[in-house]
């Protein structure tokens, strides 16, 4: 190939081929794809100014799990992309990006991009937003998130829940005490939490909605057996509201409000590490 310029075929998106896979030495345990997440306009830029391009790898996995699609975590992705003409599912893990160089014996410039592999429009779109989930992501009061951990089994039963719901669901909201950050002090110094659950519009609309409406009703059973007696007494956190929206009735002020709710969060804490929800 020729120097690098801005007319190069890689773009945000763009899969390696496995003779570039096998000279960068990026072959990892089980089958997967390599693929450029550099934005475009920092792949076409000079390598004097931009030396590098962003890749992350990834290995197949036989279906999607809930707790993973459209970015509900932002330590696992799985992403629907096209391999041979054939659609696949790809586990990408945040952990596993690098830099290779554009130029060099080993550089970029020395290869063209898989043509038989694809992502669409769709999938890159997800994938840029949970790319940027990674530093943008919701930290919860400690207090708050320690409270969710401690009680038996709420992680794993929410996964549950979630995962129920996998092409229905796309993002999760959770207001906490209105906004206000407070550490809370006694199992009668209540969270108050109303969560939001937005479901998709594209596909079958009444479905997703059914869908959504069932985890609801999940989700405050769940909060019930959790954090009350059942009946009208509560402790550490009160579920006030669980209701459902379509991704086109939310507004954009309402998203900037509320706090999404992040499968494998942290909370503000960091030492010692908090649990994450897996």
């Amino acid at each position: 190939m020729t120097a690098w310029t801005r007319e190069t075929q890689w773009r945000q998106g763009s899969m390696l081929p496995a003779s570039a896979i096998s000279a960068l030495g990026l072959a990892s345990q089980g089958e997967g794809v390599t693929i450029v997440i550099s934005h475009d306009c920092d792949i076409t830029q000079d390598p004097e100014f931009e030396p590098f391009v962003e890749i992350i790898s990834g290995e197949f996995v036989d279906k999607v799990n809930g707790n993973y699609s459209h970015g509900k975590s932002p330590r696992k992705l799985h992403l629907e992309v096209s391999v041979d003409g054939a659609g696949k599912i790809v586990e990408l893990n945040a952990a596993k990006k690098s830099l290779i160089p554009k130029t060099g014996v080993i550089g970029l410039e020395n290869f063209d991009p898989e043509p038989l592999n694809s992502i669409s429009i769709a999938s890159r779109t997800t994938l840029q937003h949970w790319l940027a989930s990674r530093y943008r992501r919701t930290a919860f009061p400690d207090e708050f998130e320690k409270r969710l951990t401690n009680a038996k089994d709420f992680r794993e039963k929410f996964s549950k829940i979630i995962n129920k719901s996998t092409n229905s669901i796309l993002v999760i909201f959770f207001d906490v005490d209105e906004g206000v950050q407070v550490e809370r002090q006694g199992e009668n110094d209540l969270y108050l939490l109303s969560i939001l659950v937005i479901y998709r519009t594209t596909g079958d609309p009444d479905i997703a909605e059914a869908d959504a409406k069932q985890a609801c009703a999940r989700i405050r059973a769940l909060f019930l057996s959790c954090f009350s007696d059942g009946k009208a007494t509560w402790k550490w956190v009160k579920l006030t509201d669980c209701e459902t929206f379509s991704e086109e009735a939310l507004t954009y002020s309402q998203s900037r409000i509320l706090l999404k709710w992040n499968v494998d969060y942290i909370s503000l804490k960091a030492d010692p590490q908090q649990d994450v929800l897996d």
